[in-house]
This record gives structure tokens, sequence and C-alpha cells, in this order.
């Protein structure tokens, strides 16, 4: 049997509203993914952070002057 106009017209309504569904869902996961990623980063430059600072101040002072020794410096050197 033929579908009336009106069924059509609510049948494309329906696959819309299904698309834009899809659509959100799919930009929400994607920000979740890009808030994940930056927040990982952000973890790894703060334990890269953490550990250049624990080198660098178990080394022995000199007045004001921190003396850094050939182990240390190779490994802060490998910290970008």
């Amino acid at each position: 049997m033929a579908k009336s106009s009106l069924e059509k017209a609510l049948e494309k309504h329906q696959k819309e509203i299904e698309r834009q569904f899809k659509k959100k869902i799919y930009a929400e996961k994607k920000l979740a993914n890009k808030q994940r990623q930056d927040s990982e980063r952000q973890a790894k430059i703060n334990a890269r952070r953490e550990r250049a600072s624990s080198i660098v101040g178990g080394q022995p002072t000199v007045g004001d002057i921190r003396i850094l020794g050939a182990s240390c410096e190779i490994s802060i050197a490998d910290f970008p």
C-alpha cells in the first residue's frame, strides 16, 4: 500500500532526528577523547617536571649555586 505524504514526512522527520542524535553522540565522544588526551598529556608533563625537579633538588649546593653531576645533566637532557 502506498504511503501518504504525512507518513513520508513523519519518516523523514524521524530519520533527521536520528541523524542529529548520532551526530551529537559522536561530537560528545570526540570531546571526551580530546579531554582525556589533554589530561594524559598534562599528567605526563607534570610527571616529567617532578622527576627533573627531584633530580636537580637532590644535587649539592655551594653557596647559592647548585652543582650538577654528569649523570644529572644527562638525565635532565632527556626531558624536552
